[in-house]
């Protein structure tokens, strides 16, 4: 027996060329490109990364402990939906409509400037939370900032995070846990956590021959580290 198809009845962007549905489709048809250099996300290079630099919605009051720009950046995309959300609620009920979205960077970054902060000064932030950096922090803060109060959850599996989601509130759906669903996804390159370029992704990896052995890792040579 074949499950009935899902159909979306609201999409919200959010991406380093525009805010929302309109601005987005006329920087595509422009040929707008969204890359920008930054230079302090890996020690010693230069990198051209997709960044947002638009306005980003407040928090709303009450979430202040979740606060970070990987959820501002959720509010301003949930905001081109808002009533597509109001209008599933009227039909099924807050407690029918759940949240799946993808992320593995949450407030991280906000975490490392507490850090340094806390390194520099001796005591962290005052308006620092260490809920803000959760990476599964994601869906509880949408749900609560729509008022909803189906099943919440974020799925962190770094690039695939996004079609993991769709997959995770299809199944929701197809076991009768809810009857919509709220998706998406976000990742950030704001932090300073360990990353691997495209670039420098072989070099672990590289075969090496010693006697006619592979020494397919090599101790204290090729390392990535935060600066």
């Amino acid at each position: 027996m074949s499950s009935p198809a899902l159909g979306i009845a609201g999409m919200g962007i959010v991406s380093s060329i525009g805010i929302g549905k309109d601005a987005v489709a006329r920087a595509l048809f422009a040929g707008t490109r969204g890359l920008i250099p930054r230079d302090d996300l890996i020690p010693g290079r230069t990198v051209h990364v997709g960044g947002v630099t638009g306005p980003l919605p407040p928090v709303p009051r009450g979430l202040e402990s979740m606060e970070c720009r990987n959820g501002r950046l959720m509010l301003a995309s949930v905001a081109e939906i808002t009533e597509s959300v109001v209008e599933a609620a009227d039909r099924f009920g807050r407690d029918r409509i759940a949240v799946v979205l993808g992320t593995s960077t949450s407030g991280i970054a906000e975490g490392e400037a507490a850090y340094r902060a806390f390194r520099q000064n001796g005591t962290w932030p005052a308006d620092f939370h260490y809920r803000q950096q959760e990476p599964g922090n994601l869906g509880e803060f949408v749900a609560r900032a729509l008022g909803l109060t189906g099943p919440a959850y974020t799925v962190a599996t770094a690039c695939a995070s996004s079609g993991k989601a769709f997959a995770s509130a299809r199944r929701l759906m197809r076991a009768g846990l809810a009857d919509a669903a709220v998706v998406g996804a976000y990742q950030r390159p704001r932090s300073r956590r360990p990353r691997c370029t495209h670039s420098n992704a072989r070099r672990p990896g590289r075969r090496r021959h010693d006697a006619g052995r592979h020494r397919l890792c090599q101790p204290a040579r090729h390392r990535y580290r935060a600066q």
